[in-house]
């Protein structure tokens, strides 16, 4: 048997088209022939009326064969209405009886104009009025009866009526034509007054049809449902009987499926009271089952503040928006009285940007009390100097409202009543109410967030948003804290109107958390050795460097001994007067020259350009230092850290920096971007890149020797996504478009080398829930590499 809620509800009832059409022609026909008899009959007396009118003024032949005729055509008429009425019309029929009449009634329009033919000006006054009289009855009396169906009204009256009007307008007295043109005025009202006629009746006809239809599907439908509900009562006797005999079978399958799982689960009601557990989380937290029993859930089970506060937060007030929203609709208040029931800081704004509902723990955050903002813009919430571009913002926002959630880290400025000015978090939700579009206007302080939240929400009120999932801990008997990952469902009443409580299931971390720092420790290890072996090669290159300085040194330093030696033989030379002034005035300035050489040198040569390159040298030595030093260090999980620093950290252990490789090299990044990742595999993936842009332009001077060498590595910010878009170009040697998609394939190189750092790059975007994409014009047009990085990752 069908269920109730299965059963089809009453609805207006719905006609074919085409089959309306003709029930509402063939009703239009039927009161056509069943008024048309009356009128037929009264157009048989006018005719004897009008005989005895006009027989002293017409020809008596004339008049006698035009009043057989149209008693003939009367009586024609007469006799198909009655052979209409005495059978059973098909609807597919009724169209060819309608235009049937209409044509009896266009013969007997043109027989009542014969007589117009006959009118003559000469006639006494009395019988030009009666002929008009005559002829605006019979119209008149047509008018009800045949405007039913359309076509029969003028198709009776135009042939008189238009006859008339010409034998008047043939006379030459101008009242005669000027007559003749109030024929037509009213000729014209009449068919006017027939179509609205038709259309009305029309009207009345379809609802009528339309009624008796409803009223018989209801009728239909009454008793049916009576017998459904009678067969649906005894249905539900039986199945209650065995909904208890399967919930008394569930309990028992239940409890035997909680002994037999792996994983520890807890039964709380809608206050976060342990209600159950299974053996397995006894087991974990090793105690009894009296000894939590009947525990707050939060005394068991607590959240990683540092891992999990914002997203709980953020799902936590998503959920209590949805759920104020939705007793909104369902109370259907007045906007500023519903406000007053909400426990959350919001503002209710309307499509003007004018505040329209504050809810009380607004004064918490703003310090302005409800009667101070009703009816004001936010304006007076923003500081002056972002209220031009803020009033663009809401402007915009109006125009294309979207659903914007809470983002902890993400804040405002917000001008508190005391002129201070504070930051806030906010969220957007734009709602359309009672045929008005409004904008919830959510305000958060981060403190709250930050630091009460995490200890007042219950675990359980958290449960409550949409597939939980969280990471946390469980509290054991002996202090222990083992870690955990909750998940839960809602248990509610048999009408899902109401929350009773949840079931949580605890699964144990540890092992994979164990094996999780096993493989980040490997991972650490192979890009340490990576990079250890990198900073090693530059350190080789910039040793190499400086030993060719220190000979070059060393060389001048010799030069500077012989002068030295040579000064010394020409002080014994003067002593022994074998020099005069002027030799060793000469001799003076040659070692001037020479030592100017030494000081100076020729091509970077001397002492000087000698000694900055060692500076260089020992400078770029210590960046690269520092900057393995900043990567050294095993960190276990994301940090935030500054973007630019990591990288120029990259680029000075690519050995981008070295003089030798002659390449020009360009950073652009903001300086204040902060992201949360793994700082070292990041710098990982960018030395892979940079190392393939190194290698793509030295191939391209081994076609032009003197091919100047450019890396930009650039990174901006996306507001849109809240993602990082980091950008490695070159202007080397490229990649053949046929080839670039094996580029992110393991083992695969166009270098002939082991082609694992691209794919080592896949990897670690896939991971890191990021993008990539990889651009080349062809072989020797350069090559782009574009990455895109949440900035806060969440798991």
């Amino acid at each position: 048997m069908m269920p109730l809620s299965n059963m089809p509800t009453t609805e207006p009832m719905q006609f074919p088209q085409q089959q309306d059409n003709k029930k509402i022609i063939a009703e239009q026909v039927r009161l056509l022939y069943g008024q048309g008899y009356s009128i037929q009959v009264l157009g048989l007396l006018t005719s004897l009326i009008a005989v005895y009118l006009f027989w002293g003024v017409v020809e008596h032949a004339v008049l006698t064969t035009w009043c057989g005729g149209l008693w003939i055509s009367y009586l024609i008429r007469m006799y198909m209405g009655y052979r209409f009425r005495n059978q059973e019309i098909e609807l597919d029929v009724a169209l060819v009886w309608g235009y049937g009449y209409v044509v009896g009634a266009f013969v007997t329009g043109v027989i009542w104009g014969g007589l117009a033919l006959q009118f003559d000006p000469s006639w006494p006054v009395s019988n030009q009025i009666m002929l008009f009289v005559l002829y605006t009855g019979i119209t008149a009396g047509a008018f009800n009866t045949h405007s039913y169906f359309f076509p029969a009204f003028p198709a009776f009256y135009i042939p008189p009526v238009a006859t008339l009007m010409v034998m008047m307008a043939l006379q030459s007295a101008t009242g005669f034509q000027l007559l003749s043109l109030l024929i037509l005025i009213y000729a014209l009202l009449m068919f006017l007054s027939s179509r609205i006629f038709h259309r009305e009746s029309t009207a009345g006809i379809t609802a009528k049809l339309h009624n008796g239809a409803l009223a018989e599907m209801l009728a239909d439908s009454n008793q049916e449902l009576e017998q459904r509900v009678a067969d649906r009562t005894e249905e539900l006797l039986i199945a209650n009987q065995e909904k208890s005999d399967l919930l008394i079978k569930v309990r028992h399958e239940m409890s035997g499926i909680l002994n037999s799982m792996d994983d520890g689960v807890i039964v709380i009601d809608a206050e976060g009271v342990i209600q159950k557990v299974n053996p397995k989380l006894l087991e974990m937290v090793d105690t009894t089952a009296e000894a939590v029993h009947l525990q707050l859930l939060d005394q068991r089970v607590v959240i990683d503040e540092q891992e999990n506060t914002e997203q709980d937060f953020s799902a936590w007030m998503q959920w209590l928006i949805d759920d104020e929203i939705e007793q909104l609709f369902h109370s259907n208040q007045k906007i500023d009285r519903w406000c007053q029931e909400v426990t959350f800081p919001m503002l209710v704004v309307d499509e003007q940007g004018t505040i329209q509902g504050i809810t009380p723990s607004i004064v918490e955050v703003t310090g302005w009390r409800q009667n101070e903002l009703m009816e004001q813009t936010l304006e007076q919430l923003i500081p002056e100097r972002y209220r031009s571009a803020h009033t663009q913002m809401v402007k915009h926002f109006i125009e294309a409202p979207q659903s914007r959630p809470m983002s902890v880290g993400k804040t405002l400025p917000l001008l508190h009543k005391s002129g201070e000015e504070t930051e806030v978090v906010i969220g957007l939700s734009p709602i359309a109410y009672q045929e008005h579009n409004y904008t919830l206007v959510i305000l958060y302080d981060p403190q709250v967030i930050g630091g009460d939240y995490i200890y007042t929400a219950p675990l359980s009120g958290m449960l409550r948003r949409r597939n939980a999932y969280v990471e946390g801990k469980l509290l054991c008997s002996h202090g222990e804290k083992m870690p955990v990952q909750i998940s839960g469902a809602l248990l509610h009443d048999d009408n899902r109107n109401k929350i009773e409580g949840a079931v949580i299931v605890l699964h144990d971390l540890t092992n994979r958390l164990h094996q999780e720092r096993q493989a980040q420790y490997a991972s650490f290890q192979a890009g340490a050795a990576d990079t250890g072996a990198l900073v090693l090669h530059n350190l080789g290159n910039s040793l190499t460097g400086l030993g060719g300085v220190v000979s070059e040194i060393n060389d001048q330093i010799s030069l500077v001994e012989q002068l030295s030696v040579a000064i010394e033989t020409m002080n014994l030379r003067v002593e022994q007067g074998e020099l005069n002034s002027d030799h060793v005035h000469q001799a003076l300035e040659k070692i001037s020259v020479v030592m100017k050489g030494v000081v100076t040198g020729d091509d970077d040569a001397g002492m000087r350009p000698l000694f900055e390159q060692l500076r260089a040298e020992t400078s770029r030595m210590g960046n690269v230092i520092k900057s393995f030093s900043g990567i050294s260090k095993e960190e276990g999980k994301r940090n935030h850290f500054n973007l630019h620093e990591a990288l120029n950290d990259a680029v000075n252990l690519a050995g981008l920096t070295a003089s030798q490789l002659d390449i020009e090299t360009s950073v652009e990044c903001n300086h204040p971007i902060e992201i949360f990742q793994y700082r070292n595999q990041l710098i990982q993936v960018l030395l892979h890149l940079l190392h393939n842009s190194i290698d793509a332009i030295l191939a391209r001077r081994c076609q032009i020797s003197s091919y100047p060498g450019q890396i930009k590595v650039s990174a901006i910010q996306s507001d849109a996504d809240n993602r990082i878009e980091i950008q490695v170009e070159d202007n080397g040697c490229g990649v053949d478009p046929t080839l670039q998609s094996q580029l992110f394939a393991l083992g695969y190189s166009t270098k002939g080398k082991a082609g694992q750092g691209l794919h080592y790059m896949a990897n670690y975007m896939t991971k890191e829930a990021g993008e990539f994409s990889f651009e080349s014009a062809g072989a020797n047009q350069g090559a782009t590499v574009q990455i895109r990085l949440p900035i806060e990752y969440s798991s």
